[in-house]
């Protein structure tokens, strides 16, 4: 499955250059939401170890869940069901996997791997509630990426994809707030970045998400510095420090809402 790791990673960085392929430029036809196209899901174990071969007992309803969730993440992206890229299948596979999960493949079809390994983690360390939980978490972030608008992933593109997905996972109620300290860096990616979104989101424009994400498809070398100025009015860094004084004031109180 080393290769198979290889292949998604290509695979990922052939979608996030999204902008020099043509079947990108698919979108929604749909002017309501009641008729969002939703994605054809395939489930797949490719487990020889048998180290997940009681996933779906966890989440029986994995084809569905995903469903469901193709439909909020593109509500919380996007203002209008036109807007948002035409996604026709999803490829769920549990694998060995050197890593978590990651998110392959070019729209309109794409590709999803779970690692056997870290689910066979899970199974020593969660109950079953919660391994469900982290199980549909990552979904939801790997169902962000699969909808959200794609820049250059490296430099700034890469903090700024994956803070998105996971400010989607948060807003969906899939993360531990517990996480959310201060300290580290917009830079940081994933829920640190992500947290950092939700705060702006709830306390400077609450569609600061769209906005962002749309930031995205105008800007393929995406920069933090400048595209925030563009969205907000302010630099990034008073926003940062603005946001850590926050969390100072009310680590002892009760996190984001």
């Amino acid at each position: 499955m080393k290769a198979l790791f290889f292949i998604l990673s290509v695979m990922l960085l052939q979608a996030c250059d999204s902008k020099k392929e043509s079947h990108e430029e698919l979108t929604q036809s749909a002017t309501s939401w009641e008729e969002f196209h939703y994605p054809i899901v395939e489930f797949i174990l490719d487990d020889p170890q048998g180290q997940a071969k009681n996933f779906k007992e966890f989440v029986p309803d994995l084809e569905e869940l995903i469903k469901k969730e193709a439909l909020a993440v593109s509500k919380i992206l996007y203002e209008k069901p036109n807007e948002v890229p035409r996604v026709d299948s999803i490829i769920y596979t549990v694998c060995e996997f050197e890593g978590l999960s990651g998110k392959g493949g070019v729209r309109p079809t794409i590709h999803f791997v779970f690692g056997s390994q870290y689910f066979a983690t899970m199974l020593d360390s969660l109950d079953k509630v919660s391994i469900r939980e982290e199980i549909i978490g990552v979904m939801v972030h790997e169902v962000a990426h699969a909808y959200q608008k794609d820049c250059k992933y490296e430099g700034d593109g890469w903090s700024v994809i994956e803070g998105i997905a996971d400010a989607v996972r948060y807003l969906e109620g899939y993360v531990d707030v517990s996480r959310q300290k201060p300290g580290g860096s917009y830079l940081d990616g994933y829920k640190t970045t992500g947290f950092f979104m939700v705060w702006i989101m709830q306390n400077k424009d609450q569609n600061f998400l769209k906005k962002l994400n749309k930031s995205l498809e105008e800007n393929y070398d995406w920069k933090w510095d400048e595209n925030i100025l563009n969205l907000t009015g302010q630099s990034v860094d008073s926003l940062w420090e603005e946001y850590q004084n926050y969390l100072q004031i009310n680590e002892a109180a009760a996190p984001l809402s």
